[in-house]
């Protein structure tokens, strides 16, 4: 997704007027990517690390993420590696800024789902992890196809 494509759909989020629901945003696209294909999944990375402190918050972002923990177990019907997407996006959340460090050590997300929080930790806790979380969803998934013919 180009910039002006991540900019386009922040005016139109924006346009909602209905900021108190921007948690929303956060919950609906990391749930519609977690059973989607890995571009797909780096797309919602790459909005989620756009539209902090544009169309939501970090709060906002943590709210929606507990949101989505509330869910993992009906999640895990439909997406069986569904905790494991899961702590690979709050990972990446928090490289990108888009969450706290801390959100994973509150107490909160980790009773609701503890593997997706323990494995979010782990990938943090990683030699070289924000390279590595950068390209979580694939070698090329964090360049666009121009690059990749060269």
């Amino acid at each position: 997704m180009a910039s002006e494509d991540l900019e386009s759909f922040c005016v139109s989020v924006e346009q909602l007027n209905a900021a108190i629901f921007s948690w929303e945003v956060v919950k609906r696209a990391v749930i519609m990517a977690t059973g989607g294909r890995k571009g797909f999944r780096e797309t919602v990375s790459n909005l989620l690390a756009y539209g902090v402190g544009r169309i939501f918050s970090q709060k906002a972002a943590e709210q929606g993420f507990e949101r989505i923990l509330e869910q993992a177990d009906d999640l895990k019907l439909d997406v069986p590696d569904a905790e494991h997407v899961l702590g690979t996006f709050m990972a990446r959340a928090v490289v990108d800024e888009v969450l706290q460090p801390a959100f994973l050590a509150n107490p909160i997300p980790h009773a609701l789902c503890a593997p997706a929080v323990e494995h979010a930790r782990t990938l943090l806790s990683a030699d070289g992890a924000a390279l590595s979380l950068e390209l979580a969803w694939g070698s090329g998934a964090a360049r666009d196809v121009s690059s990749l013919k060269k």
